[in-house]
């Protein structure tokens, strides 16, 4: 099962093949209800698989290299954006302005 990425993925010749072995990354998903997701993994195309098994079709938006800092960073900043303690935000201007920002251009 390949996976396919979204039009905001920040990406390199090689950043399937880096987000893939051990390269801790913070990503967002695109949840078919609108959601986003922020979460983080060292395997990213597997946990990827993993939500596409739970939620269906997700869309990859952006990631960012770092791991579990920068995620908690990112929960804090877009907190007004989450309505449950969960990883799920509402897409609102700043998070879509953000995930914009760290897209290429």
């Amino acid at each position: 099962m390949s996976v396919q990425t979204g039009r905001y993925i920040k990406t390199s010749p090689d950043s399937k093949r880096r987000t893939s072995h051990g390269i801790d990354v913070v990503y967002y998903l695109r949840l078919p209800d609108g959601r986003i997701k922020i979460g983080t993994s060292r395997d990213f195309l597997a946990r990827v698989r993993r939500h596409r098994k739970r939620w269906g079709d997700v869309e990859v938006l952006a990631i960012e290299f770092g791991g579990r800092d920068l995620e908690r960073q990112r929960h804090a900043e877009f907190a007004d954006y989450r309505p449950d303690a969960t990883e799920l935000f509402h897409c609102g201007p700043r998070l879509a302005e953000h995930i914009a920002g760290i897209a290429p251009a």
